[in-house]
């Protein structure tokens, strides 16, 4: 073997407390001091020395999980009686009291050396090390704490999740908390000795919260006694993101059925007035009836299209585009629903708009639906005189910012704090309660923010800011559109 194989590694704050180094150095075993522990996290180490470590357990059981096949050999005085199971449980081989001889330790490290080189290799290091690779492995979080709630050991998934665990406090690690977790199942483990389960949401060290469920276990000792648990925690995020999209589709499927009988019931209308104007040759029956299937075709193709963008996932497709000409677009989409509802249509756009990097057709559908929502309340309004809709775009640095004013009924606070909610709708069977919560979705996608001011009778006004450079992911989430990226 190398020589770093048979060497010793002697950790001491300041001198060796005994000149057991020497005697060693005299049997022709390479000794090397250190002030600290990091030399330790090097693997391939004979043995290794805690000369009263300074900071307790800590290093000790960091050592011991990166070098799990080395002995360890801790001195500590006498007096510190509390300290020296807890060394033992950290993963040392062996605690040897003060006041002692040189000899002693010599002849203690001789006697783990030779163990390890009569382990070294064997059937029982390889299982050794296969069992650590499998848990490094494993596709959830494993941790084993002590009865203090103190991480004794983790798995390599843990470890890029939450950082290094040894030392720390679950709850701390977990959840950045100072106290332990209400109905804490490793609690409950050392209490009754037996596994117990618990759903709970963590943050990891990047910020990213996580829903994961928890199962302990636990570790006995000899006599049967619970020493340790371990705890494995899997995340089940996307299991809860596809929970509960079932869910909404389902609530979407139930409030609108109503709407859609009466859409039916409507358009069966509409058809016999077809059907009995041609039988009659009243062109205005005729006309009557048509108009009011042409409306209710309308209609359902808005409720199924608002389907589909909520259902289906779609990632954003960020492209360069003029202002002036997206918005041209937009009215001119709008207009002839407008007209029918006698509603004026204006655009106010400021010459040196020019282009903003959004997804052309994602955010051409979320402003469609503000501009529809100002057309139906400008047709609800009891005034004298046309309804109106202006929509206004400047620049300001780096922020385009979009207005679309109404002169319609306008909102009171509750309804504005609601209104991109999903399935609430203040149209009653007219509206889905889908659409301007996939706008906000799809505003919120681009890194934009809305702000709606209103007042009962007074109209509304929502002002839509958007960064004219798309920078990426919003803080917290992702930019995929509506459907949390579930197939």
């Amino acid at each position: 073997m190398s020589k770093e194989h048979h060497g010793i590694l002697w950790i001491a704050e300041a001198a060796p407390s005994v000149p057991a180094p020497d005697a060693l150095r005299d049997e022709g075993v390479d000794v090397e001091l250190a002030a600290q522990a990091s030399p330790a996290l090097i693997p391939g180490r004979g043995c290794i020395v805690f000369d009263h470590p300074f900071s307790e357990t800590a290093e000790v059981a960091e050592c011991s999980l990166r070098n799990p096949d080395v002995p360890i050999v801790v001195l500590e005085k006498a007096e510190n009686s509390a300290l020296h199971a807890q060394y033992l449980r950290a993963g040392a081989s062996v605690v040897l009291f003060d006041p002692l001889e040189p000899d002693v330790v010599a002849a203690t490290v001789r006697a783990l050396r030779r163990f390890r080189r009569t382990v070294g290799g064997s059937p029982l290091q390889a299982m050794a090390e296969s069992c650590r690779d499998l848990l490094d492995a494993a596709p959830c979080f494993l941790t084993v704490q002590d009865r203090d709630l103190r991480i004794v050991a983790s798995n390599a998934r843990f470890r890029e999740a939450f950082g290094p665990g040894l030392g720390r406090f679950c709850h701390e690690a977990y959840k950045g908390l100072k106290d332990p977790c209400e109905d804490c199942p490793i609690l409950k483990t050392f209490e009754t000795g037996v596994s117990h389960q618990v759903e709970t949401v963590v943050t990891t060290r990047a910020g990213e919260e996580m829903n994961v469920l928890v199962w302990t276990s636990p570790i006995r000792d000899d006599s049967g006694r619970v020493t340790h648990v371990m705890e494995m925690a899997t995340d089940i995020t996307r299991l809860r993101k596809l929970q509960d999209h079932v869910t909404s589709l389902g609530m979407m499927l139930g409030s609108m059925s109503h709407g859609v009988k009466g859409l039916l019931m409507s358009l069966d209308a509409g058809i016999y007035k077809v059907d009995s104007g041609l039988a009659r040759g009243d062109d205005g029956r005729l006309r009557e009836g048509w108009g009011l299937v042409k409306g209710r075709i309308g209609h359902i193709r808005k409720m199924v299209l608002d389907i589909l963008y909520y259902s289906k996932p779609r990632p954003l497709e960020p492209r360069m585009v003029d202002v002036r000409e997206f918005l041209e677009e937009l009215v001119l989409t709008a207009e002839p629903r407008a007209r029918e509802q006698r509603v004026e249509l204006a655009l106010d756009v400021v010459r040196d708009c020019g282009e903003f990097e959004v997804d052309r057709h994602a955010l051409f559908s979320a402003l469609l639906n503000f501009l529809d929502n100002a057309v139906d309340a400008c047709r609800m309004a009891e005034r004298d005189g046309e309804g109106r809709v202006v929509v206004k775009a400047e620049r300001a640095d780096r922020i385009v910012t979009i207005s679309i004013a109404d002169n319609g009924i306008g909102m009171d606070q509750a309804t504005i704090d609601k209104m991109f909610s999903l399935f609430f709708s203040s149209k009653g069977v007219h509206g889905t309660g889908i659409g301007m919560y996939v706008a906000d979705y799809i505003i919120g996608a681009h890194n934009g923010d809305i702000e709606v001011v209103s007042a009962p009778n007074r109209g509304t006004t929502c002002i839509i800011d958007l960064p004219a450079v798309f920078d990426g992911n919003p803080p917290g989430g992702d930019s995929d559109l509506p459907g949390d990226g579930l197939e």
